[in-house]
């Protein structure tokens, strides 16, 4: 099944889970993430805020004292890196997506950890992403860890790869983590 395909489909599936099944699932995977050496030791975590049928990021608030927290905003094509100090900061961008409005822009190469979204992973790390090929550009210049969320059944044995694509460096499910 081709990239664009497989997307819809899958898409399709995190539509009909359950909000309650969701925060659940999210609630495991998150405990995983906040028990990575490399999320304990990062001082900048870029996140992205969540839609309604991704894994919840939203514990990463938590953090906002002893980690900068960076949210990706699209402009112009790219995407920008900025620090936010609190959720009176995001508003709805490109496709729903809550972003950053003000904030302090940062270097890429400047993050100690990513946790990257994701439509599926496969089990080598690889992702498929929204399509808009956003991640495919950012992630190469990013030296942090890279930290991939998803739902169990999201990662699947193998999805579509194409030569620009960066894989992540480990795969947190609510079933487990698992490292490239």
């Amino acid at each position: 099944m081709d990239k664009k395909s497989l997307r819809l489909k899958l898409l399709q599936e995190k539509k009909e889970l359950t909000s309650n099944n969701i925060q659940i699932l999210s609630q495991k995977i998150n405990q995983q993430v906040i028990k990575l050496e490399p999320f304990q030791k990062a001082k900048s975590v870029f996140v992205y805020a969540s839609l309604p049928w991704e894994v919840d990021t939203s514990f990463i608030w938590k953090y906002k004292e002893e980690k900068k927290l960076v949210f990706p905003k699209v402009e112009k094509g790219e995407l920008k890196l900025i620090e936010v100090e609190n959720k009176d900061q995001l508003q709805r961008g490109i496709m729903g997506i809550m972003e950053p409005h003000s904030g302090k822009i940062i270097l890429p190469e400047e993050i100690d950890l990513v946790i990257v979204p994701g439509v599926a992973y496969d089990r080598l790390g690889y992702r498929l992403g929204y399509g808009g090929g956003f991640y495919d550009k950012t992630l190469p210049l990013i030296k942090g860890v890279k930290v991939g969320v998803v739902f169990e059944q999201f990662r699947l044995e193998k999805v579509p790869t194409e030569e620009h694509d960066v894989p992540v460096d480990v795969v947190v499910t609510e079933s487990g983590v698992f490292w490239r």
